[in-house]
């Protein structure tokens, strides 16, 4: 991956149809019909486990806090790294992501919260597949482990739950710096209870997930 100037900080919000990118104090686009999705946690007809966690109505456990590790196929072993909440409500599927601070090559240092927050938006089918389509994602250089530069990508990412863990494989292309197939990433997420302002060394690591 080559690299690419710097691109603004603002916040990326994928909605079920696009996603819209601001700045750090956003006008709302009035022509816009497009909105990110926002979500709750299952409340209707939903399960409590002994852990308070639920399973909403299409059969899919959904918690509050997550670790997410995205490994692209560009460079496996330093892979993005997220920390935020993962919420459903009927059908509908949310993901409210901050990225983790990466040294270039590293997977565990300095890991600090970085925004701007990353809202995605899906849906949840009946048999538990989660789909989420997200355009244009912008990703600042300082979270990014394999080049260090900023990067933007079209992605989707098709996941289901494997006991309390999250697996799957992203799709789409890095479009920023270059056009790069991402065919092949992985995603992965994992319950956490580290609140708001976390210790670098109390977040997992993405060999911790332990997804098949």
């Amino acid at each position: 991956m080559s690299e690419v100037g710097s691109t603004s900080a603002g916040s990326t919000s994928v909605g079920g149809g696009g996603t819209s990118v601001s700045g750090p104090n956003p006008d709302p686009d009035p022509g816009s019909s497009t909105a990110p999705v926002t979500t709750s946690p299952a409340t209707s007809e939903t399960n409590s486990g002994d852990d308070g966690r639920s399973s909403s109505t299409t059969g899919v456990a959904i918690g509050d806090e997550y670790y997410v590790s995205i490994a692209t196929i560009v460079a496996e072993t330093t892979p993005f790294q997220f920390l935020g909440t993962i919420k459903a409500e009927g059908g509908a599927v949310g993901m409210s992501l901050t990225p983790l601070s990466l040294d270039v090559g590293s997977v565990d240092s300095p890991r600090e919260l970085t925004p701007p927050i990353i809202e995605l938006g899906g849906r949840a089918e009946p048999d538990g597949l989660i789909t989420i389509v997200a355009p244009e994602v912008q990703l600042v250089g300082a979270v990014n482990p394999i080049t260090g530069s900023d990067v933007v990508a079209d992605i989707t990412i098709q996941a289901e739950f494997v006991g309390d863990l999250l697996c799957g494989r992203v799709s789409g292309a890095i479009i920023v710096p270059a056009n790069i197939d991402l065919e092949g990433s992985t995603f992965a997420a994992m319950p956490v209870a580290l609140g708001p302002d976390p210790d670098p060394g109390d977040i997992p690591l993405p060999s911790d997930i332990g997804c098949p």
